[in-house]
């Protein structure tokens, strides 16, 4: 009934010692591989590692990379033309460690002047966070602590899970976090760099990588918004999506999908591009009568990672959960206005709830308003370089990148339209560039600024790259100039070896993206049950006696110091704090804000409140230990701060504490 197994049919079954002594000696050398990977990353790291660390006296230096526009540009073309002097070898953690160490500069002259390159709204260039980094900090301090929260505002839970993730592996230190960030960012920037560079070439990559180190430094370098982690997303999703659309794999392409979804979820903003490019899946993977297959896959990952967004939002957030303000927006443009004549005219009760009614309304009425809302987006797009007005980069640059995307995304699309060639990449871009001008009314830029559009920068700016990079195609080919020493068949030969553990790395940083944004938090907020009864010491702050601000954790303090010593963050010359909040946009919202700020002496030790959502001050002129007594002055729903009694204020402040509001209680669980 049952066969024999002969000595011979067993000896096949049986692996020989010549292979396992094969198969431990390819484990060996994987893991030697991996080993001078890991060494050689930390080796050429360390001098990011240690701008960030320690004082740097050539402030000059860094303040090219922070304030300049050619210094940079020229610094990224050099690292990208590495490769015309050593084309055999690869050279690939040399650039992530040159490109990473540009993006470290910037945050080392925060760190060492106390000044952000552009933005006057924050303080510390972020690291006393205020408005709505200051309600992330608050969100991801009560998910870290196993809170679950019930809030007022509506946001979006992902980039303050991704803090609350942070927090718990840095130890609650802001100054550690904002380095890391910085980091991520210079390393994301790289893979995203080396598929534009094997797409479009040395000079394409070099003019992509100086456009999102120029929006950075403007809108997200030091401060904890949700660009951040929205940023990261977009540059993944560009890295995966243009090696998905080069060598037609699926896969790739819906990963990268998967991750622009994320990156949208993140920082809301031009959603339209998904639907496009959706559609576009079906005609790239084309297959006969089947391509409608790779459109619904591709349909499916979005809308799994729409599902997703939504079950975390309902994980993460107790109910009452208040109704989206996109339809505050939405109903500001439609009457008109914008959000905040929308909110004079609904008032401050179920604004949203309120705004979605008469948005809906109003739509139904009067559709017509739709178009009318979107020419004016446009306009106002264009008038004020929406995609490109990013200070301190020069304006004429900034002009001619406005110029460049528009005929970027037109020309070479109708040029091989005409010549009756494939068009994938043109159609690509111009789908990209069609699906965020579509978003316009829907994101209206007068309400976020170019801050909306994060995620969809990195896309945007592969338009005047592909513009240079068709240029100068078609010009060496008419003018028969000799060829380039760079363009991308030459590139993908130079950057093919190692190719497939880059994007190994990539698909590894979405996957720890995800991670950090979803599951870590999560096991925190499980692990832990908390319950805020009343105003405890652990949230700061108990009335009447208060919490000194030395009682905050550490990494939440900043000490301001005698003009005598030096800035380098947490400490910060009293000239240099001063200097800082010159000019800041709180001087319209609540100027006595910025003259306490300006009155406080040396000596003083400011820290933010874990859950509390505002400043502590304190000012130990004696140098003693006394624990001050406190009262709270309430700004907004998301500023307060605490000072000392006998502190003496400018009058108009004086003013404000004849009537002190009292902090409400913490709600949630």
């Amino acid at each position: 009934m049952f066969a024999r197994i002969s000595h011979f049919d067993v000896g096949k079954l049986v692996p020989s010692a010549s292979c396992a002594r094969t198969c431990a000696r390819e484990w060996a050398m994987r893991g030697a591989r991996y080993l001078r990977t890991i060494a050689a990353f930390t080796l050429l790291f360390l001098p990011s590692l240690w701008l960030l660390t320690h004082p740097f006296g050539w402030i000059t230096g860094l303040e090219t990379m922070a304030l300049g526009t050619w210094v940079p540009l020229i610094c990224f073309g050099l690292i990208g033309s590495l490769r015309f002097f050593w084309k055999d070898r690869d050279l690939s953690w040399l650039e992530c460690a040159a490109i990473t160490l540009c993006f470290a500069s910037v945050q080392a002259y925060i760190f060492n002047t106390a000044l952000h390159p552009q933005n006057r709204f924050n303080l510390i260039g972020g690291l006393l966070p205020n408005a709505d980094p200051s309600m992330y900090l608050s969100l991801a301090n009560q998910w870290s602590d196993g809170i679950r929260v019930v809030t007022p505002q509506t946001t979006r839970q992902f980039f303050p899970c991704f803090l609350a993730a942070m927090l718990w592996i840095c130890r609650r230190d802001l100054k550690l976090i904002v380095s890391i960030f910085t980091l991520i960012t210079g390393a994301l920037s790289f893979l995203a760099w080396r598929q534009v560079r094997l797409t479009f070439g040395w000079l394409g990559a070099t003019l992509f990588v100086a456009l999102v180190f120029f929006f950075y430094r403007c809108d997200v370098v030091g401060l904890l918004r949700t660009e951040q982690l929205g940023l990261w997303f977009a540059l993944v999703a560009l890295a995966l999506l243009l090696r998905g659309l080069r060598e037609k794999r699926e896969a790739l392409w819906c990963a990268g999908l998967f991750s622009l979804v994320m990156g949208l979820n993140t920082r809301a903003g031009a959603y339209l591009v998904l639907p496009l490019l959706v559609l576009y899946s079906r005609w790239l993977f084309r297959r006969s009568r089947w391509g409608w297959r790779s459109m619904m896959v591709a349909g499916l990952i979005c809308l799994g990672a729409m599902l997703l967004n939504f079950a975390c939002y309902l994980i993460f957030f107790a109910p009452p959960r208040p109704t989206s303000n996109f339809w505050l927006c939405f109903y500001g443009m439609l009457s008109g206005g914008n959000w905040v004549t929308a909110l004079n005219e609904i008032g401050l009760n179920d604004t949203n709830l309120i705004a979605r009614g008469k948005a809906l309304i109003l739509l139904r009425a009067e559709p017509w308003r739709v178009l009318r809302g979107f020419w004016k987006a446009c306009a106002y797009a264009w008038n004020t370089n929406t995609f490109y007005g990013i200070p301190p980069t020069a304006e004429t640059f900034c002009s001619w990148m406005k110029w460049l995307t528009v005929l970027g995304a037109v020309i070479p699309w109708s040029w091989a339209v005409l010549r009756k060639r494939s068009a994938e990449l043109e159609s690509f871009i111009m789908l990209v560039v069609s699906g965020t001008i579509l978003s316009l009314p829907f994101a209206p830029p007068w309400d976020g600024g170019r801050r909306v559009y994060a995620v969809a920068f990195p896309f945007i700016y592969l338009s005047p790259v592909l513009l240079i990079c068709w240029s100068w195609a078609n010009a060496r080919r008419y003018l028969s100039l000799p060829s380039a020493s760079d363009n991308p068949a030459v590139a993908e030969r130079h950057l093919a070896n190692g190719e497939n553990r880059i994007m190994s790395l990539t698909l590894a940083g979405l996957v720890i993206l995800m991670l950090f944004a979803t599951v870590v938090p999560l096991r925190l907020m499980l692990s832990k049950h908390h319950t805020i009864k009343g105003w405890q010491p652990q949230f700061c702050v108990p009335v009447p006696r208060g919490c000194p601000a030395k009682n905050l954790p550490g990494g939440y303090q900043i000490h301001l110091i005698s003009d005598s010593g030096r800035t380098f963050v947490p400490w910060v010359r009293i000239s240099d704090f001063r200097r800082s909040i010159d000019g800041n946009f709180e001087t319209l919202r609540a100027p006595w804000l910025l003259d306490l700020l300006n009155d406080l002496p040396e000596g003083t030790t400011i820290g933010a409140a874990c859950h509390s959502n505002f400043f502590v001050i304190g000012t130990d002129k004696a140098q003693t230990k006394r624990i001050s007594q406190r009262n709270p002055i309430l700004n907004r729903a998301w500023h307060r701060i605490i000072y000392d009694d006998d502190y003496p204020i400018p009058p108009y402040s004086c003013q404000i504490l004849s009537q002190p509001q009292a902090p409400p209680l913490l709600p949630g669980r």
